[in-house]
């Protein structure tokens, strides 16, 4: 085949930069494979190269279809590019056939990298070349161009194809085709070669004979090459168990069976059930109501039915009850609780032992009024006087004892003494309501009725003060009380009050000192805040809010800059300490600032906001420094326009110089004519002009301040 050179230059300006575009065969190769090659030069002034398309590619129409497979970047030697530059190599639908494997190239080192997925070459290609301003730099890209195994006869999808062997003309890449037939040429391998850049099918290996099929342990097929195993190791495959699990597979896929055990399911310790309730738990039915209870060897259980006093039903609901009697084995709550009240008749007690709170009574015994109890009646032990404790009954008082066994229906006061110093107080059986307890003045022991509240009359009151006075020494003492509505009381000495006047509603109380009583201001306006005067009365007043306004700055290396609106070229002041700006006011000069007016403002008659201007002499020495406001509101809510006229000046006092750079202020307050159409939350524009005076030089403003009256309200804007 004879070798192809295709040579294309792009035409440009001398000096501009250019591109020449080569295509070529890459021999030897076993597969035609081409080379795209773009050699570029940057352009002697800003380094750009044109984009450039290669028109060879439509040429040699036998490439389209080929596989754009690689890309390899190479910075040129002696002249190198922009460090990062990007290479774009797009096709006629502007899409970067690299897939950005060009972007972000190194000025120094090559680049090769394999295009992922390959794209399929349709037209022709165009270099783009971005990111170099090198002057006259060059470099390369080129672009590796590989048949398609997927077009036309090269079409396959095995790696060996078991076929007859093919022969003649054969275009690569070709998968390696195995002779499966019987007479000559059988058993061989045949692939398409390349040589001179063509390409032929040939014979790789010798062979000869008929197709040889599998024996033994493996079987084959001659028509399609097919093999099947029939044994592994000498043993034929797989296999089943019954009841069993498969616990291990032998080398020649041959399972083992395993039966289950106790021990393999975790379960060596589990005893028959049929042994535990024959030794435990007995599996004969209870009766109704009976509950298992454990032997007195801790071996097993058997059903018992409760005994001593108390029943269980089959429910669960548990009864129990008795004579009444105390004794060893029954008792009965309800009849306890009654002698201990001494409501019921008396139950015997035969000196058993007690267990508190338990009260219970040993004999019935009546015991006067007046009368101690006899000694019969007492119980003796341990407890004390609340009714804890154990002890029996016997026939004497200790001293410290305390419990009564016996208690019944008295006719009179019931009995309880401590037996010792400390005695317990009862009352009668009954009273009448609104009477009191007397002591029956016997023994301090017991309380009787003592009828009903004596009555009387209040015959003397007396009261010492100088608002308060006593109407009349009856049953029911009248006592007037005398003062001003709307005052307050307050000392006048150490041993007289007296009543202030009526304080104003929303009026501040403050005191007047020694001798007097405290007084209030008058009411001030509402959010007014409050202003001490001192040892005098306080006053009301709005919020005072004061608003700074700098006219200039002086800024990095001395740099001016207004702080108004101003044609005034500001000026730095350049003192040794003041290193601030200033606008310096001729004749006739103006400037302008705007600001907003608080939300709360109180613009009412009298409460308009002062100005204050501050500025110094500058060079002045001599002459007059006169000064004049003017106002213009515009409203926030884009009912009307913003540039409204302004209102009639008013002038500040005049100044007169005496000597250079002297600093002060002059200040005046807004009249109803300068504030005319402002509101609360509107903006406010001050414009400051120096009239005509006699200063020769000009004045330099420093800055203004503006106060604001306000009733301060949360949230105002």
């Amino acid at each position: 085949m004879k070798k192809l050179l295709l040579f294309l230059m792009a035409s440009c300006a001398f000096a501009a930069g250019t591109v020449n575009v080569t295509l070529a065969p890459l021999t030897p190769t076993a597969v035609p494979v081409w080379v795209l090659t773009y050699a570029w030069t940057g352009d002697a002034s800003t380094g750009s190269v044109p984009a450039t398309a290669a028109a060879a590619l439509i040429q040699q129409a036998q490439l389209q279809g080929y596989l754009i497979y690689e890309g390899e970047f190479i910075p040129g030697a002696t002249t190198v590019p922009t460090n990062g530059y990007s290479v774009t190599v797009t096709n006629t639908a502007s899409v970067d056939v690299l897939a950005g494997a060009g972007s972000t190239l190194s000025s120094t080192t090559s680049k090769v990298s394999l295009i992922s997925p390959p794209q399929i070459l349709s037209g022709t290609l165009t270099l783009n070349v971005s990111g170099q301003s090198v002057a006259s730099a060059t470099g390369q890209v080129l672009i590796y161009l590989v048949p398609n195994p997927y077009t036309g006869t090269q079409v396959t999808t095995a790696l060996v194809n078991v076929t007859t062997n093919p022969s003649g003309v054969c275009v690569p890449p070709q998968p390696l085709n195995f002779n499966n037939g019987t007479g000559s040429g059988a058993g061989q391998l045949s692939g398409c070669a390349c040589s001179g850049g063509s390409c032929t099918w040939a014979t790789i290996g010798g062979g000869s004979g008929t197709f040889t099929a599998l024996t033994g342990d493996a079987t084959s097929t001659a028509t399609g090459g097919a093999t099947t195993v029939l044994k592994v190791n000498g043993n034929t495959p797989g296999g089943t168990c019954t009841s069993q699990f498969v616990s291990s597979v032998s080398s020649s896929a041959v399972p083992t069976c395993t039966s289950v055990t106790p021990t393999l399911a975790g379960l060596s310790n589990v005893t028959n059930d049929a042994q535990t309730k024959a030794a435990i738990m007995p599996n004969t039915a209870p009766s109704a109501g009976q509950v298992a209870v454990g032997n007195a060897g801790g071996t097993a259980y058997a059903p018992v039915t409760i005994s001593g006093g108390c029943t269980l039903a089959s429910t669960g609901v548990m009864t129990c009850s008795g004579s009444g009697n105390m004794n060893t084995s029954t008792y009965d709550p309800a009849a306890i609780a009654q002698q201990v009240v001494g409501t019921t008749a008396t139950q015997t007690l035969s000196n058993k032992t007690l267990v508190a709170p338990v009260l219970g009574a040993a004999t019935a015994t009546s015991v006067s009024t007046g009368t101690s109890p006899p000694a019969s009646a007492w119980f003796t032990g341990t407890a004390g006087l609340d009714g804890f404790g154990t002890g029996t009954c016997s026939g004497t008082v200790p001293a410290g004892a305390g419990f009564l066994c016996a208690l019944s229906t008295l006719s009179g006061p019931e009995w309880m003494t401590s037996g010792g110093s400390i005695p317990v107080v009862m009352g009668p059986a009954s009273a009448t309501s609104g009477h009191v307890a007397t002591f029956n003045g016997t023994n301090g022991s017991l309380l009787q009725d003592g009828g009903a509240l004596p009555t009387g009359t209040v015959t003397t009151v007396g009261f010492t003060g100088g608002l308060i006075s006593v109407g009349s020494p009856t049953s029911a003492p009248a006592l007037t009380v005398a003062g001003t509505s709307g005052g307050i009381v307050g000392f006048t000495s150490s041993s007289a009050w007296a009543s202030s006047a009526a304080w104003a509603a929303g009026g501040i109380g403050y005191g007047l000192g020694a001798g007097s009583v405290p007084v209030a201001t008058a009411a001030g306006t509402a959010k007014q805040i409050v202003l001490s005067g001192g040892a005098g009365a306080p006053t009301m007043i709005d919020f005072p809010h004061v608003m700074d306004i700098p006219a200039a700055n002086c800024g990095p290396s001395s740099t001016p800059g207004a702080g108004w609106s101003t044609s005034i070229s500001p000026i730095c002041r350049a003192g040794t300490n003041n290193k601030g700006g200033v606008l310096p006011f001729a004749d006739a000069s103006t400037a302008q600032f705007d600001l907003e007016i608080p939300g709360d403002a109180d613009l009412t008659s009298g409460n308009y906001p002062y100005i204050k201007l501050f500025f110094t002499d500058g060079a002045n020495t001599s002459g007059t420094e006169i000064f004049q406001a003017q106002v213009s509101c515009y409203v926030a809510d884009f009912s009307a326009t913003d540039d409204v006229a302004f209102a009639t000046a008013q002038v500040f006092t005049t100044r007169t110089a005496t000597a250079a750079n002297r600093s002060g202020s002059e200040n005046l307050q807004f009249n109803s004519t300068s504030m005319s159409g402002c509101v609360a939350g509107a903006s406010m524009i001050v414009l400051i002009t120096r009239n005509t005076d006699t200063a020769a030089s000009p004045v330099n403003v420093s800055k203004a301040s503006i106060t604001f009256s306000r009733l301060l309200a949360v949230g105002a804007q």
